[in-house]
């Protein structure tokens, strides 16, 4: 029972530093922006896209990824950079909507399930810890 209480306590208080922490920082948006940029961050948004549009097998659908991420590199540009005549080349099946997987802002939408990172989902996990510290 000790470690319950622990448990509690340690919560508590981790969320009291938290939010003293996040009331006396600025982010930086614009740095994030750019190292949002760097690397392939919505590669994985592109497989799942793959298995839910063409009921490929994820293991399909990551090889698919990959090829396209490695031309992606191979010309020096970030997935937002491909246009679709490139992607088709890799995948004849994919269409303009895939397009839309490359956007940060969608990618982080999509990640609705309990602790993802859509913005209903902060939200929800903000007000529940408000309610909590009261």
């Amino acid at each position: 029972m000790a470690q319950v209480g622990f448990f509690v306590a340690s919560k508590k208080y981790s969320i009291i530093i938290l939010n003293e922490i996040l009331n006396n920082f600025t982010a930086n948006k614009k740095r994030m922006l750019e190292l949002s940029k760097v690397g392939y961050t919505t590669a994985t948004d592109l497989a799942d896209y793959i298995v839910r549009e063409f009921d490929f097998p994820f293991r399909k659908a990551y090889q698919i990824t990959s090829k396209i991420v490695n031309y992606a590199e191979s010309k020096n540009k970030t997935l937002d950079q491909l246009n679709i005549k490139e992607l088709r080349n890799i995948e004849p099946k994919l269409n303009e909507d895939v397009l839309k997987v490359f956007n940060l802002r969608n990618s982080v939408k999509s990640k609705k399930s309990y602790g993802g990172t859509s913005f209903e989902n902060i939200k929800k996990m903000i007000n529940k810890y408000k309610k909590e510290l009261k």
